[in-house]
């Protein structure tokens, strides 16, 4: 049967029954405009569908009946359907009986016991025949309830039934709705839809001759003061639905508005599976039409179960009537009340979060301590305390805490557990925005009241630090430990930052001891401090020699024939008087590979390293001026380096590759004396990946990358400056000093582990005085050019003038300073041919610091190409 509104339709004074018998399959399918309700009424003087003063049942005797009221197609106010039942309702009544109504789209319905009836039974009979039953007998009844302003009004008897009606109102008492009283039923209240139980008051308004109730069953108002009974009777097996049903998927939840959810003799479960994060279920504000909302609260009774199947479900009030029992399962439920009255089983999947009190519980999936409002993670402000008034069972499940990570009094989410504890653990420990520091006590997250299992939780960490688990925060990293420093046995659980010093022994040598609490940095610090040791050790420059070879060519070294002589086995002419060469438009090229090993004058992290670089250059010089005292020859310059470091420490062993692309600019006067004096400028762009590995004391980092792509720049000035003498004709010396300053910068980053790391100081200024002891020939070849050979020997000494670089990472300070004085010596030569077309340089070199001999060192080779042009 369709009602749309389009008929009137009068039925007898017998009992409405949809679905009677069984094999019977009755349907209602009220749409727009369609109203179904009491003999007599006139809803707004528009048609309305009645029926009679009887009970109306959905689904008898073993029949299966359905009721429908669906607005989608409403599209003003009056057309919105609606059912009144005036003598209370049954939805499915007797076995094999299965009754279902549903309200769509913003469908009404409005179910209460009129006067005529509540006069003669509401001292006399079972107040329970007179609510809205789902499932009695042992049927099955079902409403379901969803969408935005659908409403089931559940109200009581109506009170004034001797008042004459003129124009005044008239109230219902508190009503009750019972599911699964004595069957199987279920309410569902999904997508905004609701549900409110309690009392009604209506405009009531009588014709002239008493008979028509022109404006009965207009509500003005409804207080939700009433109560739902899950499982009335021992038979009895009721479900509350917010979401999706039993069976179905997770939907947009609806409201209850009761005071009361009563769990009776049978067996009863309220059920969350919805889509919000968000969804309070004990707190919400009533409000009717356009009047003033009102904030209540709805309370839990009796013994029996709170399911989370899906979506975030909060509970804020106090529940100390429920006796039942919790149950997350692959949903969440906040508990921010205390309900220590019940106690907590937690399934593989569900969450049970919150600051309130529960009572004994057992883990199998995750217990995550403090508030998260919105489902948004990662909030100091969500920071609580969750407590156990009972025993706490782990059954491998997971304990979740949000901690700022820093020192004793850091902010932290704590499980406060009264009784004992048993059985296994994981602990996981999110930072959030902790910039870590040094610990003495330890951050406490556990507390113990009853007996302390030593094996009851144990930490997942980032990686394995010295064979624990530890999770990092900031520049440090966190153990777990039951007990604290001072009071080792006091059953509690702390996350320390610091190192405890193993029990001293006897050694066979003597050596210092280790120094108590200790931090333990996280393994990347190491990496971070020496990154711009390392940027700088690739934005170094060359000195001339090696960046072009030797130009300048005189005595033995710049043949020439006697004036006027044949080529041909000619005299060649004296040394003195064939001058002196120098060489000025060229094209070059050169390649550069070094390795270095630094072991720290000073390292916070207490680190050593070494790197290896390779360098690519090229350039093209010409002549800017040329006068009787020299020449001066300018040059633009590009070039390309790789380099690779690995660090190691007992923090950790890491490596960063990185790759550089730049150009430059030199300035070289050559004077015809034997002087000169050369400078250069370089800028670098500078592309890093920074990555840790394992080692002798970490585990379960090989191949982490820290960061990726980190992008970096450097800027180098130098100037030299030399002066040969000549000692005799094929022998000259060359004490020469170069002063270079460099510069390099990265941007700032946040590495896999959350810590924020900056450049605090990236320079050097390193000043070099050299020695360069030389052998210089040439000769006429086989064509009649001229062949010439330089090769000599150098030593350095180089100083570091400044302060070594430093690094933040989260707020900790990380310096490196090498050792200031170092000592070094070198090979090379250069060699031309073919009247200086072609030219072939390069040199080996070896260094060292002088303060620590050969601790740390480092070897180069440079070869180099020149064509004239």
């Amino acid at each position: 049967m369709n009602l749309d509104g389009a008929a009137f339709t009068t039925y007898d004074r017998g009992e409405f029954i949809v679905g009677d018998g069984a094999g019977s399959n009755g349907a209602v399918n009220i749409l727009a405009g369609g109203k179904l309700g009491d003999p007599g009424v006139n809803y707004n003087s528009s048609n309305i569908n009645t029926l009679t003063k009887g009970k109306a049942t959905v689904g008898f005797d073993g029949g299966t009946g359905a009721i429908t009221l669906d607005g989608s197609a409403a599209a003003t106010r009056n057309d919105v359907p609606m059912a009144f039942f005036g003598q209370g309702l049954v939805i499915g009544n007797g076995q094999n009986s299965v009754g279902s109504v549903n309200i769509l789209s913003g469908g009404k319905v409005h179910s209460y016991t009129d006067y005529q009836i509540g006069v003669i039974y509401q001292n006399y009979v079972d107040r329970s025949a007179l609510d809205t039953n789902v499932g009695i007998n042992g049927g099955t009844g079902s409403i379901t309830v969803s969408g935005t302003n659908s409403v089931w009004y559940q109200s009581g008897i109506l009170q004034d039934y001797l008042s004459p009606w003129n124009n005044s109102t008239t109230s219902t008492d508190t009503g009750a709705l019972r599911v699964g009283q004595s069957g199987t039923g279920e309410l569902t209240i999904a997508d905004n839809g609701e549900v409110r139980i309690g009392t009604a008051t209506f405009l009531a308004e009588t014709d002239d001759s008493g008979g028509v109730y022109k404006q009965l069953y207009s509500l003005v108002d409804h207080v939700s003061n009433g109560t739902l009974i899950l499982g009335g009777e021992t038979t009895g097996n009721g479900t509350l639905s917010i979401g999706g049903s039993v069976g179905g998927a997770a939907v947009a939840p609806g409201r209850l508005m009761a005071q009361t959810v009563e769990f009776g003799e049978g067996t009863g479960l309220i059920r969350f599976n919805h889509t919000s994060d968000n969804y309070i279920f004990d707190q919400f504000d009533a409000q009717y039409l356009d009047g003033p909302s009102r904030p209540s609260t709805l309370a839990i009774v009796g013994d029996g179960t709170i399911e989370a199947a899906a979506g975030r479900t909060i509970l804020n009030e106090n529940q100390l009537s429920f006796t039942g029992t919790l149950l997350p399962n692959t949903g969440i439920l906040q508990i921010n009340g205390d309900i220590s009255t019940a106690t907590a089983n937690i399934l593989a999947g569900g969450t049970l979060e919150g600051t309130g009190v529960v009572g004994s519980t057992l883990n199998t999936g995750t217990v995550a301590p403090g508030q998260t409002p919105g489902g948004s993670q990662g909030l100091a402000s969500s920071i609580g305390t969750l407590t156990i008034a009972g025993n706490y069972t782990g059954q491998g499940g997971i304990l979740s805490l949000d901690t700022v990570l820093g020192n004793d009094s850091s902010l932290t989410d704590k499980l406060a557990i009264l009784g004992d504890t048993s059985g296994n653990t994981t602990v996981k420990v999110k930072n959030i925005n902790g910039n870590g520091d040094d610990t003495i006590e330890g951050i406490q997250i556990v507390t113990v009241g009853g007996t302390s299992d030593p094996n009851a939780f144990s930490l997942a960490g980032d990686y394995v630090f010295n064979g624990q688990q530890a999770v990092v925060g900031g520049a440090y990293a966190y153990r777990l430990f039951q007990g604290s420093t001072s009071q080792p046995g006091d059953g509690n659980w702390y996350l320390r930052s610091n190192r405890i010093p193993t029990d001293p022994v006897d050694p066979d040598i003597p050596v210092d001891p280790d120094e108590p609490n200790q931090p333990i940095y996280q393994p990347g610090v190491s990496l971070y401090e020496t990154y711009p040791q390392f940027l700088l050790g690739l934005n170094s420059l060359p000195t001339l020699q090696q960046r072009t070879g030797n130009r300048y060519w005189s005595n033995a070294g710049n043949v020439m024939l006697s004036e006027g002589a044949d080529p041909a086995g000619a005299p060649y002419a004296p040394a003195s008087e064939a001058g002196n060469l120098i060489e000025g438009r060229g094209i070059w090229g050169r390649i550069e590979g070094a390795h270095s090993k630094i072991d720290p004058k000073f390292s916070t992290s207490g680190e050593n390293y070494d790197y290896n670089i390779f360098k690519l250059q090229a350039g093209l010089d010409g002549m800017l001026l040329e006068n009787g005292a020299g020449k001066l020859i300018g040059g633009f310059t590009v070039h390309y380096t790789h380099g690779k470091a690995k660090t190691y420490s007992i923090f950790g062993d890491d490596e960063v590759s990185t790759d550089g692309y730049g150009f430059g600019g030199t300035l070289t006067w050559y004077g015809d004396n034997g002087f000169y004096v050369d400078g250069q400028a370089q800028l670098t762009w500078y592309d890093s990946d920074l990555s840790a590995n394992d080692s002798e004391f970490t585990a379960g980092l090989d191949g982490l990358s820290l960061a990726d792509s980190n992008n970096g720049f450097g800027f180098a000035i130098s100037g030299e400056t030399g002066q040969r003498v000549t000692l005799d004709q094929n022998w000259s010396i060359t004490p020469q000093a170069q002063l270079t300053y460099s510069k390099v910068d990265f941007d700032s980053f946040n590495d896999v582990f959350g810590a924020r790391i900056s450049l605090d100081r990236g320079e050097s200024l390193q000043g070099r005085l050299g020695l360069a002891v030389e052998h210089q020939n040439s000769w006429y070849n086989a064509n009649g050019l001229i062949d010439r050979a330089q090769v000599y020997g150098i030593a350095n000494l180089y100083y570091e003038f400044l302060e070594g670089t430093k690094v933040d990472v989260s707020g900790t300070t990380f310096a490196n300073q090498n050792e200031r004085l170092w000592g070094g010596i070198g090979l090379g030569g250069s060699y031309n041919w073919n009247s200086d077309k072609y030219s072939v340089y390069g040199e080996g070199a070896i260094n060292t610091s002088l303060a620590d001999f050969g601790d740390s060192y480092s070897y180069k080779g440079t070869l180099g190409f020149r064509v004239k042009w």
